[in-house]
């Protein structure tokens, strides 16, 4: 069971918990009722409190994420959408290392990265 754990990186900042599978069932399906919502045109915005887990690896938790809902609720959105539309995922405040990699392969997603850093202190008036 231990090389289980470690395979699946579920050591230090992605503890096992009581009610884990649950958990991802939750937060991961509550993006892709989102994303689906979307699609369907029954609302115009749809935001999932409690997704963003980003840091998330196929095949491996990292950095508190056990499931990349993004990649999820955008393979969802990928579904419906034409061809020329691209969606964009990672306005963020936080860098995420995984995301942008699950959509290396294709010319339908494009990623953009928002920083909560300036670039250059502010001027004073």
């Amino acid at each position: 069971m231990r090389h289980l754990i470690d395979n699946f990186n579920c050591v230090e900042d992605c503890p096992i918990f009581a009610d884990m599978f649950d958990f991802c069932c939750m937060y991961a399906g509550s993006s892709l009722a989102a994303a689906r919502k979307l699609c369907a045109g029954t609302t115009d915005i749809a935001i999932n409190w409690s997704g963003g887990l980003h840091h998330a690896k196929r095949g491996e938790a990292s950095g508190f994420c056990y499931v990349n809902d993004i990649v999820l609720a955008i393979l969802e959105l990928l579904k419906f959408v034409s061809r020329e539309f691209r969606p964009a995922a990672g306005t963020n405040f936080t860098r995420s290392d995984t995301t942008p990699g699950f959509f290396t392969s294709t010319s339908t997603f494009t990623t953009e990265m928002v920083s909560s850093k300036r670039s250059t202190p502010p001027t004073e008036s």
